[in-house]
């Protein structure tokens, strides 16, 4: 899927895991995007710390939307030091939606699964919030700030994503390492999201674009399932035997060191967004059978 039309993005946060993939499928003509820590090609370094959207952007210069992708999107990193993570996820995303409400750019905001407690599943749009991770509660208090002070946004609560590279250090990949080097892997069974692919992410940011379309979506894969589900899809699609081969200790997610309680259910029903897009996403059975070819082939 390309952009249509007359449409120039500004892309908060482009070296993030999304915002590669996103700047890898447009053209240097559709875009402007940024970067802090981690410098991208043809970037522009915007630290949001210390610096306003305004002194990177001009109010003629010819954007229509913006994507959010910045922030740090790790749970355990923003517990570990609040002050720092409010700082970023939460001050300094407010003072680049007032700069960008104040030149006439539309935010497009990426959210997050954790803004649940994972007490249901299957969530709506419409379904109360209630997060108990901080992280969920930063991006929930983003949330609330951008529909109190517009009406020309779009929210993306994002479910868990995942990529097809095998470096690339997400949920299939990550565990394919552990298959080459280990003959045992502890899985929750009792973790249950609605995975999806990054391309899928991608495709979603631009229909979003496209089609103009306004208000909250969830975007996460066509399915729910536990991580030692998942786990399972993938050993049995690269011929492994989890019985004999690699044997997987089933646990609770819980019953990790973590250093907060980790909601259960947080999976997606995706009806609104799949309804307004008429978008087709990956299965995560089509993308095991994609990475067990790559453990087969190595």
């Amino acid at each position: 899927m390309r952009l249509l039309g007359n449409k120039n993005l500004l892309i908060i946060g482009g070296s993030s895991f999304v915002g590669r993939h996103l700047l890898a499928e447009l053209n240097s003509n559709e875009y402007l995007s940024t970067y802090c820590s981690n410098e991208i090609r043809k970037g522009i370094y915007f630290n949001a710390s210390l610096m306003g959207i305004k002194d990177i952007i001009k109010e003629n210069d010819p954007f229509t939307e913006a994507i959010l992708l910045l922030g740090d999107t790790d749970p355990d990193s923003c517990i570990s030091n609040p002050q720092k993570s409010r700082h970023l996820n939460v001050d300094s995303i407010k003072v680049i939606i007032d700069d960008l409400l104040d030149i006439g750019i539309k935010p497009i905001f990426a959210s997050t699964e954790f803004v649940f407690d994972g007490t249901k599943g299957d969530y709506i749009e419409s379904d109360k919030p209630n997060p108990i991770l901080l992280y969920g509660q930063q991006k929930l208090e983003i949330e609330n700030y951008i529909i109190m002070n517009s009406s020309n946004y779009s929210i993306l609560r994002f479910a868990k994503i995942y990529g097809m590279d095998e470096n690339d250090g997400t949920l299939f990949t990550n565990w394919i390492k552990v298959i080459r080097i280990s003959k045992t892997i502890k899985c929750a069974n009792d973790q249950i999201f609605s995975p999806i692919c990054v391309d899928d992410v991608v495709s979603t940011i631009f229909s979003i674009v496209n089609l103009n379309l306004k208000g909250l979506y969830h975007v996460g894969g066509p399915s729910a399932f536990s991580r030692i589900q998942l786990l399972r899809l993938l050993l049995e699609n690269s011929g492994i035997d989890d019985k004999h081969v690699l044997k997987i200790e089933s646990c609770g997610i819980n019953d990790f060191v973590l250093p907060e309680k980790r909601p259960l259910d947080v999976s997606f029903n995706i009806d609104r967004l799949l309804n307004d897009t008429r978008l087709n996403f990956l299965h995560p059975s089509d993308a095991c059978k994609i990475l067990g070819s790559q453990i087969n082939r190595n």
